[in-house]
């Protein structure tokens, strides 16, 4: 009963979604704004491709349009934001806010529109088509105003009909469901997603914070013998409060974000299938699927990944990234929690291809045509992901895989999980490294190179030649040291390095990082340093006659602070 989610709300019809997140925004916060105050993110990323992100094309028709607000404020002013009850009671808004570091966001909630928004946050400020734009509306923007609390109603949904019904026991006590003409009712509740709601409402009635007194089941749609899809209204009330109870019941489903990494560049798979209930008959999707009942996610994952792409693999090659996200906290990604008890597990694939491998996978056309689905595959640099689908899957998976491999405050061995190419399993497109080929972590004192005299640490993913690439990282050094000092950018710029361990990339985004720390060694900020190593990025593994133009790229970019402290995030 306490989902954390970021300021969101309906339109009004008008079309004028501006207006209506400023409308939302001082509703849901206090926070009062001009609209042209907003940055429309989703604008900036797919333009007039998509109206904005779609958290679940499969069944609805509902896409959100992410803006965002950015202020500086005063200690006083995140104080009085922090617990600060708001919502209109009158629509059954009951909301207490929290303040917390923008970089925990990401673990903190599962709600889809937020990573969303935060994947799209981090691509549209490290990318330098857009970035002038975003900072020229943000320099002027107003300052932080508040308003009063909205006042509070304890008003309470009008009941349906009564009559002997069939009944639940939510916290122990009997509720009746009744349900439409001609609808089962016993069949609907024995519906898994629907138990798993009763179970969960449950635990928040024992311990007497929610209330139900009626479920009125309104319509079920059915899977051949199965139900698969059902919605309910529920009369609910939290804290004494009236809250909407309208549900629109699914159950958990799985999404699998592959990479694919041919000669150091990584890419991935979409799946390309009529979505009518957006209108989009070739919508742009990661690989997803529902799960059957049983609970086994990665299972399912991995039944998807092989009925939508032609990959199969086993279950153990995959990665759950929301486990890693949220572990117990949540069971996944919520896309559209307001209304829909889905949630998304996401699952991330990785495997070395060959050009052939890639190429057969362009353009297969896939899907279990008995099911409905039509799918057609499309391979796309993962680069290009976040500005080329409008799926929240995709938005979600990606924005989780940027933050578990370049968290500096996670456990490190989360990010070589994530990192790590498979070694288990046959996939049937991709050749099989053997386990004895992959360097155990931690196995003796790590390699480092001598910028100064300073000792750095060197480190490389599976695959990496580490002999070669301390022979690149030394050529840099020495390229470089004559006007570099012992800043401590050196040894960020070494973390933005490993941040691109297991691919070639590293040696390009370690050396560009002890260079741009070099080339600016006055700097008083070491995240600078990411800045300079996210240039050298770009160049790729073309490490010859580039050196003096991509030196030059760094130096004028890091000479311009006010330009890239933000601008120090390091992509994938």
């Amino acid at each position: 009963m306490t989902m954390p989610e970021i300021p969101a709300g309906m339109v009004d019809g008008s079309g004028n979604f501006s207006g209506a997140a400023a409308k939302e925004l001082k509703e849901e916060t206090g926070i009062e704004i001009h609209e042209k105050d907003l940055i429309d993110m989703t604008d900036l990323a797919f333009g007039d491709a998509y109206p904005g992100m779609y958290p679940s094309c499969g069944a609805s028709d509902e896409f959100n349009r992410l803006f965002m607000y950015r202020q500086d404020v005063t200690a006083a002013e995140l104080e009085s934001l922090q617990g600060r009850l708001t919502g209109v009671a009158e629509e059954g808004e009951h909301i207490k806010l929290q303040i917390i570091p923008l970089g925990d966001l990401w673990k903190m909630s599962p709600d889809a529109k937020a990573l969303g928004a935060l994947c799209l946050y981090r691509r549209l400020f490290t990318s330098k088509k857009h970035y002038d734009h975003i900072w020229n509306r943000i320099s002027g923007l107003q300052r932080v105003t508040t308003t009063g609390t909205p006042s509070r109603s304890e008003q309470l949904m009008p009941a349906h009909g009564a009559g002997a019904d069939p009944s639940v026991q939510l916290g122990g006590t009997s509720v009746p469901v009744t349900g439409e003409p001609g609808i089962d009712v016993a069949l609907a509740m024995s519906f898994v997603p629907f138990q798993d709601w009763v179970r969960e409402v449950g635990a928040h009635v024992s311990a007497g914070r929610a209330k139900v007194s009626k479920v009125h089941i309104q319509s079920v749609d059915f899977f051949g013998p199965k139900v698969g899809f059902m919605k309910f209204k529920a009369d609910v009330t939290v804290d004494g409060k009236f809250v909407p109870g309208i549900v629109f019941s699914r159950g958990g489903s799985v999404a699998i974000l592959v990479i694919l990494i041919h000669e150091g560049t990584p890419y991935t798979v979409l799946v390309r299938q009529p979505r009518v209930a957006v209108g989009n008959m070739t919508m742009p999707e990661i690989p997803a699927g529902m799960v059957d009942g049983s609970g086994n996610f990665s299972g399912a994952a991995a039944k998807e990944l092989k009925e939508e792409t032609g990959i199969e693999i086993h279950e153990k090659d995959l990665i759950d990234m929301t486990d890693l996200a949220f572990g117990d906290a949540y069971p996944g990604m919520y896309p559209s929690c307001g209304a829909s008890d889905e949630f998304n597990r996401l699952f991330m694939y990785r495997q070395d291809v060959t050009a052939a491998e890639l190429e057969s996978l362009q353009g297969r056309l896939t899907g279990v045509a008995e099911e409905g689905e039509h799918i057609k595959l499309q391979i796309i640099p993962l680069g290009d992901l976040w500005k080329m689908s409008p799926d929240a899957k995709a938005l979600g998976a990606l924005c989780l895989l940027n933050q578990l491999t370049d968290s500096e405050t996670d456990d490190d061995d989360v990010g070589s999980r994530v990192l790590q190419v498979p070694t288990t399993g046959t996939p049937s497109y991709a050749k099989q490294k053997d386990a004895s080929d992959m360097p155990e972590k931690g196995a003796g004192a790590d390699p480092s190179v001598q910028p100064d005299g300073t000792s750095v640490p060197f480190t490389g993913g599976p695959g990496i030649d580490a002999p070669s690439a301390r022979s690149f990282a030394r050529r840099m050094v020495a390229a470089f040291s004559p006007t570099s000092s012992t800043h401590n950018g050196q040894t960020d710029a070494a973390a933005g390095g490993r941040c691109w361990r297991g691919s070639n990339s590293a040696l390009c985004a370690f050396g560009g990082g002890l260079a741009a720390s070099g080339l600016h060694r006055q700097a008083s900020d070491c995240r600078e340093a990411r800045a300079g190593a996210l240039a050298w990025s770009c160049v790729g593994d073309r490490l010859t006659q580039e050196w003096a133009d991509a030196s030059l790229a760094v130096q004028a970019q890091i000479n311009d602070r006010s330009r890239w402290r933000s601008c120090v995030e390091f992509e994938v």
